[in-house]
């Protein structure tokens, strides 16, 4: 292991339009300690070609290629990458995000502190024109410190601190096995940041230092649904197995959490039917939008009236686009 140098893991998948400016935020860096661990799951387009234009003429670039082995099986192919590091420091930069140049020379100072193990910040959500739609997380308290252990759950159930932002010291992800997945869970994210939780104290910046990409043709965007139910299964059964003392440091009750979980799984639900109808994928549109107005949820019924109107404008084979542009919203085109 090499003192202060950061292993900077990306797994990456079809992402052709957005890797050279993934890898070219690295390469800008100010903090020039690093290695940049790329693993390519497959891909069927032309990434492998963006990624060995600019790796020929960067040695801190560590390229592997693999067959697609997809979300599902995401823990392995981060923790592969993982063996390959030799960093004090491990950060995720995922195929289609992208870092401001400031990013690790903020951060990693942070880890002089030896009780923090592991570092975030807040990011811009961008679109496929890198033009900015909102941010993440949208406010936070203590918790996000993840003070005291276990505390961070409120965080993660509010406005989950997106990976692009993350950064691990190395001992500590290994100490509890690396990058864990569950098996309903199309992500590494939330396992793994609930079992560091346990015994870890967090540092956030809340300044935007990191970029995260949301576009229709992102993976995730297409498991909206199976991340939120994952999600669901997850959190409760790492509340169930949390002793007395870390069940009163979340500051939630059980019953609490699992209706702010159902409350999700409708709104993932209408949010699915929307991207459903971007893609005129019609009949799995209006599967999504009945499955969020008969899910059982707390939320107000403006959920409801948007998932009753989706489910009109897939009869009509048109969607809510239009209708977010007029509002003045964010729009999925």
């Amino acid at each position: 292991m090499i003192l202060n140098k950061v292993s900077i893991i990306t797994p990456t998948y079809n992402h052709e339009k957005y890797i050279a400016q993934c890898i070219i935020s690295v390469i800008n860096q100010s903090f020039i300690n690093w290695e940049m661990i790329i693993v390519n799951d497959g891909s069927t387009d032309n990434t492998e070609n963006e990624i060995l234009k600019i790796a020929a003429t960067e040695p801190r670039i560590k390229y592997y290629k693999q067959a697609n082995k997809g979300l599902y099986k995401l823990a392995e192919t981060y923790n592969f990458a993982l063996a390959q590091s030799d960093g004090e420091f491990v950060a995720i930069l995922e195929g289609d995000d992208y870092w401001y140049s400031h990013y690790l020379q903020t951060q990693i100072p942070v880890f002089d502190d030896k009780t923090i193990d592991f570092a975030w910040c807040r990011a811009d959500v961008v679109n496929y024109k890198n033009e900015v739609l909102r941010q993440y997380p949208r406010s936070y308290n203590n918790h996000i410190f993840n003070i005291p252990n276990s505390s961070v759950i409120q965080t993660l159930l509010d406005s989950f601190p997106v990976p692009v932002s993350w950064i691990f010291r190395k001992s500590k992800l290994t100490f509890i096995g690396g990058f864990l997945q569950n098996s309903m869970l199309p992500t590494v994210d939330l396992p793994t940041i609930l079992a560091l939780s346990r015994n870890s104290i967090f540092h956030y910046n809340n300044t935007n230092l990191v970029a995260y990409r949301r576009q229709i043709e992102q993976a995730t965007r297409k498991y909206t649904v199976e991340i939120s139910m994952g999600m669901k299964s997850v959190v409760l059964a790492h509340v169930n197995n949390l002793t007395e003392d870390e069940k009163k440091s979340i500051g939630l009750s059980f019953k609490k959490i699992e209706s702010i979980l159902n409350n999700k799984l409708t709104m993932s639900y209408s949010i699915y039917g929307r991207s459903c109808l971007v893609r005129k994928e019609y009949n799995q549109a209006i599967n999504s939008f009945v499955k969020s107005i008969t899910n059982p949820s707390d939320l107000l019924l403006s959920w409801r009236i948007k998932s009753i109107l989706g489910v009109a404008m897939a009869w009509l084979k048109l969607d809510l686009e239009w209708m977010a542009k007029l509002l003045g919203k964010n729009t999925y085109k």
